[in-house]
């Protein structure tokens, strides 16, 4: 974490603090995701977010496009 921190420019390399807080996890043996409910999921979502994307450009004159098969690219753009 310093590291990256250091490579963006947002920490000195004069001091550093670590800090020793404990954070809850929801990770046991009961908290899993069938691949198949993802599956559903994602394509549900998808619609949604197509209607959406065709709401805005049908309000506000724009055009604004979603592609099926760049969807995953298109998010790791965003990162």
């Amino acid at each position: 974490m310093v590291r990256n921190l250091a490579a963006m420019g947002e920490l000195g390399k004069e001091t550093v603090f670590i800090d020793g807080t404990k954070l809850e996890a929801c990770a046991n043996k009961y908290t899993f995701v069938w691949k198949k409910s993802v599956g559903k999921w994602e394509e549900k979502m998808f619609a949604k977010i197509t209607q959406a994307v065709d709401l805005v450009n049908r309000e506000y004159t724009k055009d604004f496009s979603i592609e099926k098969e760049s969807r995953g690219k298109d998010l790791l753009e965003g990162v």
